[in-house]
């Protein structure tokens, strides 16, 4: 195998090969087994949470029909601006699992940035 020679030949000889039917879920949340450590998350305080994969994708499915039920369908756009919590990721793959696009902000982008990717994405739901 040969190394491209620059970033832009890398790019031009690069070729995506994702199957027909895919969903992302499926294979960063769905796969695994419900009774393995899927996260550790701590908070500033010190609070200590351990999740399995069965609590992690339970989570998930409820953020989907959450999502389901005001509207949101496949190729919509789903805006999050949320602190890192195992209930962001399921809104992650509950997104992901309904086959909608995922725009994940920061306040660090401040009101102006927030609005400007909100009208630019054309969001369906924040």
């Amino acid at each position: 195998m040969t190394l491209p020679e620059s970033y832009e030949q890398a790019v031009e000889e690069h070729e995506w090969h994702v199957p027909e039917r895919y969903n992302i879920a499926a294979d960063v949340c769905d796969k695994h087994d419900p009774d393995k450590l899927a996260m550790i998350w701590e908070r500033f305080d010190g609070e200590r949470r351990d999740l399995n994969w069965g609590e992690l994708q339970e989570l998930a499915n409820r953020a989907a029909n959450l999502l389901r039920d005001h509207g949101v369908g496949r190729g919509d756009r789903v805006a999050v601006v949320l602190p890192p919590t195992p209930e962001t990721a399921a809104i992650f793959f509950g997104t992901w699992k309904l086959g909608a696009l995922l725009l994940s902000m920061s306040v660090l982008y401040g009101d102006e940035g927030i609005r400007h990717r909100l009208e630019d994405s054309e969001a369906k739901l924040l």
